[in-house]
């Protein structure tokens, strides 16, 4: 499978990254992801019984799929988003944790250079991309804090 062109160049956004807010992120990188050819959504309270859903679901060109949780410079994963991503990592499915839309463009850049899937996460081993990700320092947090 091909990797379908990027409308705009990876460094276009390098030491630009100051957002006022997540949710200007969010904008930048829904409007950047379309502008790829991508479908994406944002879900907003929709999965009340399911907690934890990443801010951005995106069905890349070419059968792509590409979870995205924003934060701020800052910001921190609450307890349900930290178990949506270990649940979706044993399943097989990788959720990229972004506090700049330069990181999302790289996310989505690497769907077209992988031909395997991610290794998912197992319970008895703790080297595994996702076990990393919630050990990861300043990343957690207490429920509440974003």
């Amino acid at each position: 499978m091909n990797a379908p062109p990027l409308q705009q160049s990876l460094e276009l956004d390098a030491g630009a990254e100051q957002w006022a807010n997540e949710k200007e992120l969010q904008r930048a990188v829904m409007r950047w992801l379309r502008e790829q050819g991508a479908l994406t959504m944002h879900l907003t309270g929709f999965f009340d019984t399911q907690a934890g859903w990443p801010d951005v679901i995106c069905l890349a060109p070419d059968g792509r799929l590409l979870l995205v949780e924003l934060k701020r410079a800052t910001g921190k994963l609450r307890p349900a988003q930290t178990d949506f991503i270990l649940k979706a990592d044993r399943i097989g499915h990788a959720v990229h944790v972004c506090r700049q839309l330069r990181e999302v463009q790289e996310h989505f850049a690497n769907l077209y250079l992988q031909d395997a899937t991610m290794p998912c996460y197992a319970p008895d081993q703790e080297n595994t991309p996702a076990a990393a990700l919630v050990r990861a320092a300043g990343i957690l947090t207490n429920k509440g804090d974003t």
